[in-house]
């Protein structure tokens, strides 16, 4: 029978490195504890984070719940991915839940300001973001689009109101 130990010290550890001198046994049955398994989530019961993430610390190291379950029961964390939730649940810690990804695709699937944005199809004023119709400008270091029909309409707003603040009445 292969031990939460064994499993770790054969993977190359990524997370769980400063583990290494540890009891995994009692590591695993420690963690174990804090898990209620009755659904399909397995939903964290300990500590958690502002966010709602799971918190499993342990001789001074904390690490989240899902991936201290991901490198207890599947093996090393994949570099350079994190894990998203397929269930949503950020209180989840069943390895089976987590999708590893890469940190872009896991912020155009939250449900963030910048996400929704991303998944816009049209502009507020319901003109469509196409490529006739997007214009694609740099801000503050950060790429933005803009609806080009109201771009031009504000450019003829702002001038416009430039003109008129040249006609001084007599």
């Amino acid at each position: 029978m292969t031990t939460a130990r064994t499993r770790l010290l054969e993977a190359e550890l990524v997370d769980l490195a400063p583990f290494i001198d540890w009891d995994f046994d009692a590591l695993a049955l420690r963690f174990m504890a804090k898990i209620d398994a009755d659904g399909d989530c397995w939903l964290w019961t300990g500590a958690v984070n502002h966010l709602g993430y799971g918190r499993f610390a342990y001789g001074g190291t904390d690490i989240r719940a899902h991936r201290a379950a991901w490198c207890l029961l599947v093996g090393p964390c994949p570099e350079d991915l994190v894990p998203d939730h397929r269930c949503y649940q950020t209180g989840c810690a069943n390895p089976d839940h987590l999708e590893w990804i890469t940190e872009e695709e896991n912020i155009r699937r939250s449900n963030s300001a910048s996400a929704r944005n991303q998944r816009a199809t049209r502009c507020p004023q319901k003109h469509p973001y196409d490529e006739a119709n997007t214009v694609w400008r740099v801000q503050k270091g950060r790429k933005r689009r803009e609806c080009r029909v109201c771009v031009n309409e504000q450019s003829r707003e702002r001038k416009r109101r430039a003109r008129l603040r040249l006609v001084v009445p007599a």
